[in-house]
């Protein structure tokens, strides 16, 4: 398994789009227990988890290209970034990569489509999962705790 180590800054708006207007690119993050994928729901809000759906622009995530997973409508380079607290854990947010006290060093061990993987944050001591509605990050690797991207 290959590792992604993580670092950045960044901010994002988003604007209404189309019906006609081309998908925003990068992957949905599904939680293969649940069959529910994250959902961005607007800086500095916690991070949710519903029915999968390829056409929700706020479902679709990247990996920056310092590896750190941020929302795909964002800038690339910058974020927005997925985040957990640093040495708690708790409910997952999206904010500027650099937020004070969070970190967006979420380890993932495959971005292939479609491969079950864990999305791990070493610096906040936990794991990604599903909770109810919510993403939270929580000590300790279980079943729950797997997930997967999803391209197409």
């Amino acid at each position: 398994m290959t590792i992604a180590g993580l670092a950045a800054t960044g901010l994002v708006i988003f604007g209404t789009t189309s019906a006609s207007a081309t998908p925003v690119r990068g992957f949905n993050i599904k939680n293969v227990a649940t069959g529910k994928c994250l959902k961005f729901n607007g800086m500095g809000h916690p991070v949710t988890a519903e029915a999968c759906d390829v056409e929700v622009q706020q479902q679709r995530w990247a990996m920056n290209p310092d590896g750190i997973i941020s929302v795909a409508a964002g800038n690339p380079a910058y974020g927005p970034c997925l985040l957990a607290k640093k040495g708690g854990g708790g409910d997952v947010y999206v904010n500027t990569c650099n937020f004070d006290g969070w970190t967006p060093g979420f380890v993932v061990s495959s971005f292939h489509d479609r491969e079950k993987a864990i999305y791990a944050n070493p610096a906040a001591g936990c794991y990604l999962k599903v909770s109810g509605s919510d993403a939270v990050c929580t000590p300790g690797q279980t079943d729950e705790k797997w997930w997967m991207a999803i391209y197409g």
